[in-house]
């Protein structure tokens, strides 16, 4: 059989007349793209449209869309679906269909975007293929054979099809050297929206793998999860995220089945640099991710470390049904954490499917470590009054990890946070934030930042700060804490630029607010922070603002304003206590008052109290010795901490 390659749009193949004719479209119709045949603009989607044409034509011996002249075709082009390849032959695989159709989808992002997304399917079919003929003893020459055989070459010459175009549509130019990648939402081929977790699950996983890489700077699930389902280039992409590479792809699951197919991209050029399909049992599903970060470092010439190489290399056979629970516990977990009501019910349901997981196999170190970080947000973020239990809960399930895997990240992770927020144990946490770090370089950079915020080291929170800004940088809550850093560290005029700039990406953000407001009073700015609070107030009321309001108040010197402030907060807390209200009764100079609603919260061990070294309270009340008695119990350490900033 002979393969001659030409250009789809022109070509006049022998004996046929189906040619552009004088004064019409240029190209041949039959092959055209609906946004060709619209006299659009075009892309090198265009030439993916007319290589599913061709592949169509190739297998079923007939053109996708017909007609008896040329503005039938077009018509039949813009509003008619093919008939289906397998109404036409049902020999033919249905993962030939699938590419095929996908190839004429009439919305270009609905198609393989560059050549090489074809060539992972189709190489799959085609070795599935020779080895199911190589399998089956030869038949005697009949109808059916000379059908495989057809079939076979047919799809033998698509590949050199796209052999060919990713020739002639790839530049020639080397590989920019990449340290920086972002893995985007794996996409979901099951047709089941429930699935949706699944995919989610090893999107996250692979990243998790990949993060343990300490010379690749990779972007962190919060921000790239905010692409799933967006259909952008990914020059773009890469742009927004300031990264050299993008990994794409999609996640299968059929019973105790998954197939995964990844495709690494150069963003400049967006050109594919490797592709490649996995098919594995369930239970080998944490031996496969460490497989394709390891090959994702190899492709990219990354140089792995032994410890890495190792850890990569060592994983757990999780029992399916244990994973399957696991994967939906982290999809609960992330709603509570991403949703702005930090939502106690969306966290306590993850606690739920954890333990479940932990039944199923107790030994699995990274179920222990995520529970215990489950934990924690539900004491921290659930709106407790009294988060003791779920601290203590966080601490024991992050040990027990640690026993079974001491290389868990997320365990130290878990751990540190529990000692230094519930524990006041500042030592004890620096040394597992630090083992965090070590373990996984991507992952952990907020962490130690806000821990470094809590001490007072805020030169070095804001280089942290700014070193998870890198890896996440579509988060606005990580933007607002590095603003407030700014503002701790005494940097006024750049605290209110960046949380002014990062407010124009997202003008109705709460913290970002907040900490606004704040940089306004500590720059002395009173009548900005006044019009700042009002404009919150007005969509609906908010302790926090409120008594931001009666601060800024009293600053401007409007102290009966201040006053009629307090007396709605007090209303608002009866006999409780927040910081809200310490804030304001120090503000009016009520020290007393302050000082005891401090000592309740002390008593409490309540969540804010360790962020006091960065307050109103600490400015007023410094020499106060009911104060620096607090400071004492709280136990903070002496001087700047210092942690090393790696790139």
């Amino acid at each position: 059989m002979k393969v001659k390659i030409v250009d789809f749009g022109l070509a006049k193949l022998a004996g046929q007349t189906k040619l552009t004719k004088s004064g019409t479209s240029l190209g041949t119709v039959a092959y055209m793209s609906p946004e060709q045949a619209q006299g659009a603009i075009v892309d090198h989607r265009t030439d993916i449209w007319a290589l599913g044409a061709v592949l169509y034509e190739m297998v079923t011996g007939q053109q996708p869309f017909k007609g008896d002249y040329e503005q039938a075709v077009v018509y039949s082009i813009l509003h008619e679906d093919p008939e289906p390849i397998k109404t036409l032959r049902t020999d033919l695989p249905m993962e030939l269909a699938i590419i095929a159709n996908k190839c004429l989808a009439k919305e270009p992002p609905e198609r393989y975007q560059h050549v090489d997304e074809m060539l992972v399917p189709l190489t799959a079919l085609n070795e599935t293929l020779k080895a199911a003929k190589l399998k089956s003893k030869p038949p005697k020459e009949t109808s059916p054979k000379k059908k495989r055989t057809f079939l076979y070459a047919g799809i033998a010459t698509a590949l050199l099809l796209l052999l060919a175009a990713r020739f002639f549509f790839t530049d020639s130019g080397g590989t920019k050297v990449i340290d920086s990648i972002a893995v985007l939402p794996l996409d979901n081929l099951s047709g089941n929206p429930k699935q949706e977790y699944f995919a989610d699950g090893m999107t996250e996983a692979l990243i998790a793998d990949l993060s343990r890489i300490s010379s690749l700077r990779v972007i962190s699930r919060r921000s790239v999860m905010q692409y799933k389902g967006v259909h952008k280039p990914l020059t773009e992409i890469a742009r927004e995220l300031n990264v050299a590479a993008i990994v794409v792809g999609s996640v299968f699951q059929d019973g105790e089945r998954v197939r995964i197919t990844v495709q690494l991209i150069e963003a400049a050029r967006d050109r594919h640099l490797w592709a490649k399909e996995y098919d594995r049992d369930l239970r080998d599903i944490l031996a496969l991710q460490s497989e394709v970060a390891r090959a994702i470092a190899r492709e990219i010439n990354i140089t792995l470390t032994q410890d890495e190489e190792t850890r990569l290399a060592s994983s757990h056979a999780v029992n399916p049904a244990a994973h399957e629970v696991f994967l939906q516990g982290q999809y609960h977990l992330r709603r509570g954490q991403n949703s702005a009501e930090n939502r106690a019910d969306e966290i306590k349901s993850s606690i739920a499917f954890f333990q479940q997981a932990i039944e199923l196999d107790p030994d699995w170190a990274l179920a222990h470590a995520v529970l215990a970080q489950a934990y924690h947000w539900f004491g921290s973020k659930g709106g407790l009054s009294s988060p003791a239990g779920f601290y203590s809960k966080s601490k024991a399930t992050a040990r027990k990890a640690l026993e079974l895997d001491e290389t868990v990240s997320q365990a130290h992770a878990a751990l540190g946070f529990v000692l230094y927020r519930y524990d006041w144990d500042w030592v004890g946490a620096e040394r597992e934030l630090r083992r965090a770090v070590e373990l996984d370089p991507n992952s952990h950079a907020w962490e130690v930042a806000l821990f470094l915020y809590f001490v007072g080291s805020y030169e070095e929170a804001i280089l942290w700060y700014k070193r998870a800004e890198e890896r996440n940088p579509l988060s606005v809550p990580l933007k607002a804490e590095l603003g407030s850093a700014y503002t701790c560290a005494g940097h006024y005029d750049q605290a209110i630029e960046y949380l002014r700039n990062t407010l124009d990406l997202k003008p109705s953000d709460r913290a970002l607010q907040y900490f606004l407001v704040n940089a306004y009073l500590r720059k002395s700015m009173y009548e900005e922070a006044i019009a700042e609070v009002q404009k919150v107030l007005a969509l609906g009321e908010s302790a926090g603002f409120l008594a931001l309001l009666g601060r800024a108040y009293t600053l401007a010197g409007r102290r009966d304003d201040a006053l009629e402030v307090l007396n709605q907060l007090q209303k608002r807390y009866g006999n409780g206590f927040s910081l809200d209200l310490v804030q304001i009764y120090i503000a009016l100079g009520n020290k007393d008052k302050a000082l005891t609603l401090l000592q309740k919260a002390y008593e409490k061990r309540h969540g804010w109290l360790p962020s006091i070294k960065c307050s109103i309270m600490s400015d007023s009340l410094r020499d106060n010795p009911a104060f620096q008695e607090i400071l004492r119990g709280i136990n903070f350490p002496e001087g700047d901490i210092q942690f090393e900033t790696r790139k």
